[in-house]
């Protein structure tokens, strides 16, 4: 496989990942089951938060720069970084979600999906960037790349990924803790197979 191919299958990889991670954050978590508002569930969106703030991060980092050297290495343990809080959030969601009797059978599927698809989009950038030789510590640059599928996505993903991060930020806010009159014309209504 070319390594314009490799690019663009992780272009495209990434951006189904974001459409089940739409799906999974703000339909789910933010308005369906508004874990900023409940105690129980704080911890679990203050997670949320910051790995909505570091994903725009992640789209900059693998679809639009060519990132080379220690520079790359710096950027994989960003990754890393972004690992670990996947992990402290599966690792408190089951304590977490006790208050809504666990996690809909729904949430489950979607969840596993969400981890194929940032599982597969990890592995074709590191075997990306091993075909490139990025590795390599001779060349160590940062630099926009070309235009392509995989830039045209990352361009495109970025601003939806922004507005997501900040609308977590937002909802940090003692405010959105308590009930308030005009939340009764946003209640989440929609019946979906295995949200029970």
């Amino acid at each position: 496989m070319e390594n314009s191919s490799l690019l663009n299958l992780m272009a495209i990889l990434i951006g189904i990942y974001a459409i089940f991670g739409f799906s999974d954050a703000i339909l789910l978590h933010l308005w369906k089951f508004q874990l900023y508002k409940f105690s129980e569930t704080r911890k679990e969106h203050l997670l949320h938060s910051i790995r909505a703030i570091l994903f725009p991060i992640l789209i900059l980092g693998m679809l639009v720069f060519q990132i080379k050297g220690i520079y790359l290495f710096a950027f994989l343990g960003f990754i890393f970084t972004d690992l670990v809080f996947q992990i402290w959030d599966m690792w408190i969601e089951r304590k977490a979600r006790k208050i809504f009797g666990g996690l809909s059978s729904l949430e489950y599927t979607v969840h596993g999906i969400l981890i194929f698809f940032h599982s597969a989009f990890l592995a074709v950038f590191i075997i990306y960037n091993f075909q490139m030789n990025h590795f390599s510590g001779e060349i160590e640059s940062i630099f926009l790349l070309e235009d392509s599928w995989a830039t045209f996505i990352g361009w495109n993903l970025l601003p939806g990924a922004s507005m997501i991060a900040l609308l977590h930020i937002i909802l940090i806010h003692p405010y959105f803790t308590t009930d308030h009159e005009w939340e009764r014309f946003f209640r989440f209504r929609m019946n979906i197979p295995g949200l029970e």
